[in-house]
């Protein structure tokens, strides 16, 4: 005889794992669709010492310490080194060469593990969003250069080096018509890694730094450049694409776990009862 109620049963159990299992992969389709991203996409970086931007000349020099501004913010932690200038639209900004940097390679190779200069373009999803943008005009890439630099107040080359969280990292933009033109940012390790997803403990110590909505967009291209001098094996050990995925699913994706394991269920009820069992 055939067990047909189990086999019945099965049906009513495959065909809600179906069911179920469809209307959570679309639930779960749109939120992914419509969840708020701000992808930052980085050109390759400029090796150039001197090149235009947007019709603007920009020349990177090195020059020697004493030749350099005294600059009361940054002298601190700037005295005495050589530095990278870079000159815009009659402005310049200076980073610090530290540690024994030598000039070996040409234009700005030496330095690229450290600093970089790159345009980038926000508030596209794509990247074939942006170029068909940038190839029509719509939209212009943004001019911005970012150093990294070891924590402030330890020996640069050996606590200086360990100490993540507090490395220090100087970044700068450059505006071609807006005034001024050339703003710069310095942050530590932890302050920029906070832009995107601050640590359990970041967010007690600092709830200042933790930004939402527009504040949040603004400023989380610095998170992303900051990645760009930062070596691999040294960025937090978190897959912050799949954390903000897997938020943005929300009850989604357990849903579809569930209904997979229903349709399973139902596959296997209606595979019993389709077993003859032999009468005695």
């Amino acid at each position: 005889m055939r067990t047909g109620r189990t086999r019945r049963i099965g049906w009513v159990v495959l065909l809600l794992g179906i069911v179920g299992l469809a209307w959570s992969s679309w639930s779960m389709a749109n939120r992914l669709k419509g969840r708020p991203i701000s992808p930052v996409f980085f050109a390759s970086n400029i090796v150039e010492e001197k090149f235009n931007y947007l019709d603007k000349p920009i020349e990177i020099d090195r020059l020697a310490a004493p030749e350099l501004d005294a600059d009361p913010l940054r002298d601190w932690w700037a005295k005495g080194l050589d530095a990278l200038r870079i000159s815009y639209r009659g402005a310049h900004v200076d980073f610090p060469i530290v540690g024994d940097q030598p000039d070996r390679l040409p234009g700005l190779l030496d330095y690229e593990t450290w600093f970089k200069i790159m345009p980038m373009v926000t508030g596209e999803r794509t990247p074939i969003d942006v170029a068909e943008k940038l190839a029509r005009g719509e939209i212009h890439s943004r001019l911005v250069a970012v150093a990294r630099y070891p924590a402030p107040g330890f020996e640069p080359g050996t606590t200086g080096l360990v100490r993540r969280s507090e490395w220090l990292y100087c970044l700068a933009e450059f505006h071609p018509d807006a005034d001024p033109p050339i703003t710069v940012v310095e942050k530590t390790y932890e302050e920029l890694d906070a832009l995107h997803t601050p640590g359990k403990w970041t967010a007690i110590r600092h709830p200042e730094w933790v930004k939402q909505g527009a504040d949040r967009e603004r400023d989380l291209w610095m998170h992303y450049a900051m990645q760009q001098v930062t070596p691999a094996p040294f960025l937090r050990a978190k897959d912050r694409t799949l954390d903000a995925a897997l938020h943005a699913m929300g009850w989604t994706w357990p849903a579809a776990g569930v209904c997979v394991l229903v349709l399973v269920t139902g596959l296997l009820m209606v595979g019993m009862g389709s077993v003859r069992i032999p009468e005695d």
